[in-house]
């Protein structure tokens, strides 16, 4: 009986443990590469709107976010 215990308690702390292991590490990035010649990125989805930079043809940028027709990126 103390072996059947045991090996219980075993699994409790394997499946309790388990989730936590790579915790956020697997998280794939997704990059995406300009195909415009220019673009600006902006600060806010509207008409009113700052630049915040610009990225060029063939640039890399890493897609932190997505809403209907945009995406919120980081530049590389």
């Amino acid at each position: 009986m103390l072996v059947g215990s045991r090996s219980k308690l075993l699994l409790l702390l394997t499946l309790l443990f388990f989730p936590a292991c790579n915790r956020g590490g697997g998280r794939s990035q997704e990059i995406a590469y300009v195909s415009a010649p220019q673009a600006f990125l902006r600060d806010q989805v509207a008409t009113v709107y700052s630049k915040t930079g610009t990225v060029k043809n063939g640039e890399a940028v890493r897609i932190l976010g997505h809403e209907r027709r945009f995406a919120h990126v980081r530049t590389s």
